[in-house]
């Protein structure tokens, strides 16, 4: 017969979040980091609330926006030559650097919610247990909870700080992008052009008409750049005529 009324619970768990993990944590285990971790179980929570305070979330963020934990959004701008396009590369990036901090939000809470379901687990056998001598692991296993149980909340909030973040930065995007989108569209606008004129059965026709236009404008201009050499050279001559009749 098992000594706790625990004993028999399943170990519980997310599978469409995380794994279940090991089966068996050891001390060190359950008391290891992760290295580098955006959690801080050290974040105190307001005791009216609960919650912990914005300015030490932020303060929190900006420690590990220095350490390079987390990448510097990166900042949208059109207004600028080639502005567009530097744009469109930080829209990239910034999507790339979310893809990145997203994973390492999930990697992290399953790594202590891993070990929370685990150390909770054992506290309940422990604490629940007939055996006198389990009392000193019961209260082994709840500082491990507890501080875990802070590890994990302190993650959360983190997560939902920088949800919000996100959201605010997703907003100053709008001018930006409506900016490159004026310009995909004029693109679209002459590509679509070029595309009506050759999908037309006179299109060699009529492109032949451009390259008369072409030449035709091209001619102009070197008659024009010969006249103008014609005239100083005549200005030239007369010149020299001058000075030679004064001489």
């Amino acid at each position: 017969m098992n000594d706790s009324y625990f004993g028999n619970i399943p170990v519980s768990g997310s599978p469409d979040v995380c794994p279940l993990g090991q089966s068996e944590y050891t001390d060190d285990e359950l008391q290891m980091d992760r290295n580098p971790k955006l959690s801080n179980a050290n974040l105190t929570p307001d005791t009216s609330t609960g919650r912990i305070p914005i300015g030490v979330l932020q303060t929190h963020y900006g420690s590990l926006l220095s350490d390079g934990v987390i990448k510097q959004t990166p900042t949208l701008s059109v207004t600028t030559p080639g502005g567009g396009a530097d744009a469109e590369t930080n829209v990239i990036q910034q999507q790339k650097n979310d893809a990145e901090l997203y994973n390492m939000f999930r990697d992290e809470y399953c790594f202590y919610e891993q070990r929370y379901r685990y150390a909770l687990r054992k506290f309940l056998e422990k604490a629940t247990s007939r055996v006198s001598t389990d009392n000193a692991d019961a209260q082994k296993y709840l500082t491990f909870t507890i501080r875990l149980n802070h590890t994990l909340n302190s993650l959360i909030e983190f997560m939902n700080y920088v949800a919000s973040m996100r959201v605010d930065t997703t907003n100053s995007y709008v001018s930006a992008i409506n900016q490159l989108n004026a310009d995909i569209q004029s693109r679209r606008g002459e590509l679509q052009s070029v595309a009506t004129m050759l999908e037309q059965n006179n299109a060699t026709v009529t492109v032949q008409k451009e390259m008369v236009g072409f030449t035709a404008e091209k001619n102009r201009y070197m008659t024009n750049q010969i006249s103008v050499w014609a005239a100083l050279n005549v200005l030239a001559l007369a010149t020299i005529f001058y000075v030679y009749r004064s001489a």
